[in-house]
């Protein structure tokens, strides 16, 4: 069982942020955060392999650093959660940070099974927060029959730790409406599912993490497969 939280820091302000996020995510999973200072592919690797953790925590203030954790994503098999800039800024001040969020997880979907196993996640994140997930997607072009078929499989994964699921069918781009319903429900975190990318692959459009990081606005809890955090049942701390 994946059961710590990686929290990698480096030496700029983001890592007290970080550190502070890890501790959050941690209590919300009742895993065991565990914080290293490194910034290294290779020496975060070697941390996450030796703690048998299910997730690592980044801070994403700048596009070297969104390329390095998604470079990260790429070699980890596990779950990778990024701090862009404002939620690095609002993490300085922990007790702030927690006053103001609400008990929604901003979950988006394609119907993918990448996207089933970031809901999942979800679900034991939002069960231990004592919230819900909110479970989004976002599309052009495609009936409500068929999306509400592609969006079944991430509702019920999202439910199985017990959080109630609400889902929303948006049109539009999915990064906006992302962005917009994380914000509307005061969202501690956005999830998704992604496939395997590199640092090479990260700049092309069209990629949601992308356009996420690039907004910095809200954590970005991001799976490429890999069980990760969505396999246990969580303890249910109300860590707000």
């Amino acid at each position: 069982m994946d059961e710590t939280v990686i929290c990698a820091l480096d030496e700029g302000p983001a890592a007290t942020s970080t550190a502070a996020f890890g501790v959050w995510l941690g209590d919300c999973t009742g895993t065991r955060p565990f914080v290293c200072r490194a910034s290294a592919t290779e020496q975060i690797l070697a941390v996450a392999a030796e703690h048998r953790a299910g997730a690592i925590v980044v801070g994403a203030g700048s596009a070297a650093a969104e390329r390095a954790a998604i470079d990260l994503l790429s070699r980890f098999r596990g779950t990778v959660v990024a701090l862009p800039p404002a939620a690095l800024e609002l993490w300085r001040d922990p007790f702030e940070a927690r006053r103001r969020m609400g008990r929604a997880i901003v979950l988006g979907t394609d119907g993918s099974s990448v996207a089933v196993t970031a809901a999942r996640i979800a679900g034991r994140v939002a069960a231990g927060l004592g919230g819900k997930v909110v479970v989004a997607h976002a599309a052009d072009g495609a009936g409500n029959a068929l999306r509400r078929a592609l969006i079944t499989s991430s509702l019920e994964a999202a439910g199985l730790h017990g959080a109630p699921v609400h889902g929303r069918l948006a049109s539009g781009g999915v990064a906006e409406t992302l962005s917009d319903l994380a914000a509307a429900e005061r969202a501690p975190m956005v999830a998704v599912g992604t496939t395997r990318a590199s640092a090479e692959t990260y700049p092309l459009a069209g990629s949601v993490t992308a356009e996420m990081l690039g907004r910095g606005e809200h954590p970005l809890l991001i799976t490429a497969g890999a069980p990760g955090l969505g396999a246990a049942r969580p303890r249910h701390l109300n860590p707000k």
